[in-house]
């Protein structure tokens, strides 16, 4: 079983317009949508790998890290993945393509359509309040150093964990 009537039941409850793509020997089923976030599109996925018992959403937005900008880029993930509150990451694959990624184990656990609406919550509230940021230390000349300054001003300055 690849989570494929759970799934189904999630598209169906959220209104996504295409079906699950279910892969027998993969023992997996994925669903895509387009989404929009900060006035743009994004490319969402939900993937159900049974034989690994993991759920998972992927959210990639409309562009890819300029040459030049990984640094900065990977600098400003660290911090936002590090010290702001989602469940997810974002990530940045050697092509620029730019990704948050939530999983669950489901091991002992039933899926249920609350878990992907939580994910999927998480993942949009990072692009819609950090979008503008990420945008501008990935397409453009601004620094990691100039939008952590930007991060210091808006809000009290936040301090690590300690152990």
């Amino acid at each position: 079983m690849h989570h494929a009537d759970f799934l189904e039941q999630f598209r169906a409850d959220i209104g996504w317009e295409y079906p699950a793509d279910c892969n027998d020997e993969e023992n997996r089923c994925t669903l895509f949508s387009r989404i929009e976030i900060n006035r743009q599109s994004f490319r969402a996925y939900v993937d159900g790998h049974a034989a690994r018992n993991v759920l998972s959403l992927f959210l990639y937005p409309p562009y890819r890290v300029l040459e030049g900008k990984f640094v900065d880029t990977i600098m400003l993930f660290n911090f936002l993945n590090e010290y702001c509150q989602y469940n997810g990451r974002l990530c940045v694959d050697d092509d620029g393509q730019i990704r948050y990624k939530h999983f669950i184990d489901l091991d002992g656990i039933e899926p249920a359509n609350a878990m992907i609406y939580s994910m999927l919550d998480c993942g949009i509230a990072m692009f819609s309040e950090n979008g503008e940021s990420i945008a501008a230390v990935a397409l453009t000349r601004k620094t990691y150093e100039a939008i952590r300054e930007e991060y210091d001003r808006k809000r009290s300055p936040i301090t690590p964990p300690t152990t």
